[in-house]
């Protein structure tokens, strides 16, 4: 790899560094922004035969952990942790 290159790759490995912290706070206010849109509608709705709902997660923060690790989102495990280490995506009365 010429020099060009390398600093070229370096400077988007710096940046991408750079904007994991700002991303992270931004996924916490949209976080925090369905906690109090769950809060605010106070019943937990079902669908007809969709079942309880569990909990909302927004998109950016599901795109990521999909991106991380591979197919987390089909597992109920994983869901099931996520709710736990995440009480704010919980829906109210959902119980782990």
């Amino acid at each position: 790899m010429d020099d060009t290159t390398f600093q070229f790759a370096k400077s988007i490995h710096d940046q991408v560094l750079r904007d994991v912290p700002a991303e992270k706070a931004r996924a916490v206010l949209r976080q925090a922004q369905l906690a109090r849109a769950m809060e605010q509608e106070g019943v937990i709705r079902s669908g007809a035969g969709l079942g309880q709902l569990t909990g909302r997660i927004d998109i950016r923060t599901y795109m990521r952990w999909w991106q991380q690790e591979k197919g987390c989102w089909n597992d109920p495990t994983f869901i099931k942790e996520f709710l736990r280490d995440n009480p704010n995506c919980r829906a109210a009365g959902y119980r782990i």
